[in-house]
């Protein structure tokens, strides 16, 4: 299982990419973020005031988890977009009277798919059909789930970024041998 988001920390740098989302490219470009076309990713400088950002968004955990989500609930979000949590989607809408489409990691656990109505429109019981007995299911890293006290259902393993793996390896390479020389003069 993979998140919609991924995360990567390299170089004094920590990059997001994934699901297209003008909400949360806002909220990048807001916070100093700069999108390279080329690797389809939002890149900022890493520090403290980022990392807080990110986690409110998304959470900062390796770990991912299946969360069922009730469409009442007060975290769930009914905008011109579609439907989300914090920085994650369930699902879009592509105009008027089309079916929502749901993302890779999210999808209808029971009620029904809340369609028919004007995408322009942010009235969650008039544009979705909201009749407040949808459950959905997407997955979300688990300290995001934690913290908004989300009932897990499943939990996940993580994918390993081989790369970020194999860059941090070499910086910490370098960083021994600096200390074995310390401490052999």
């Amino acid at each position: 299982m993979k998140s919609q988001i991924t995360i990567t920390r390299k170089d004094n740098q920590v990059s997001i990419s994934g699901i297209f989302s003008a909400s949360n490219n806002a909220k990048y470009k807001n916070i100093g973020g700069k999108f390279e076309p080329d690797g389809k990713k939002w890149v900022f400088e890493d520090s403290e005031s980022i990392n807080k950002i990110i986690e409110d968004l998304f959470g900062l955990s390796e770990t991912l988890v299946t969360v069922e989500i009730y469409d009442f609930e007060d975290i769930v979000e009914w905008g011109e977009e579609g439907i989300s949590v914090g920085g994650y989607k369930i699902a879009s809408k592509n105009g008027f009277a089309k079916p929502l489409k749901y993302y890779e990691t999210a999808y209808l656990i029971s009620g029904k798919t809340p369609s028919g109505a004007s995408k322009s429109s942010v009235s969650k019981k008039l544009v979705y059909g909201k009749d407040d007995d949808s459950v959905f299911g997407l997955v979300v890293r688990k300290d995001f789930a934690e913290r908004h006290e989300l009932n897990i259902i499943k939990e996940h393993v993580l994918t390993v970024d081989k790369d970020a793996l194999s860059s941090e390896k070499v910086k910490l390479l370098a960083r021994i041998a600096e200390i074995d020389l310390l401490l052999s003069a």
